[in-house]
């Protein structure tokens, strides 16, 4: 799963998706195990070079069922943007 966008900044150091959980309303056995999820950022777009990589940690047993997280994933360095220019952003489930 992801997005494109065009960047306005010079650096990007971060990005999030907000995700919703389904299950039972209220379950914490929908994620019942800790889980890192793996995000890259691709220049020029879904086909462009990968030029940075990240990961989101989700707490196993934490987050409810029918409850919408926000999955922040922090770059392995800060990357250098070209404003204007097109990037994707994505987001990889094990």
């Amino acid at each position: 799963m992801g997005q494109t966008f065009k960047a306005d900044a010079t650096v990007l150091s971060a990005f999030e998706f907000d995700i919703r959980l389904f299950g039972p309303n209220g379950d914490l056995n929908v994620i019942p195990n800790d889980i890192d999820i793996i995000g890259q950022v691709r220049q020029g777009g879904p086909l462009g070079p990968v030029i940075a990589t990240a990961r989101a940690f989700v707490p196993g047993g934490v987050w409810p069922g029918s409850s919408t997280q926000t999955l922040t994933f922090n770059l392995d360095q800060v990357v250098a943007l070209i404003p204007g220019d097109t990037y994707l952003i994505e987001q990889f489930f094990p």
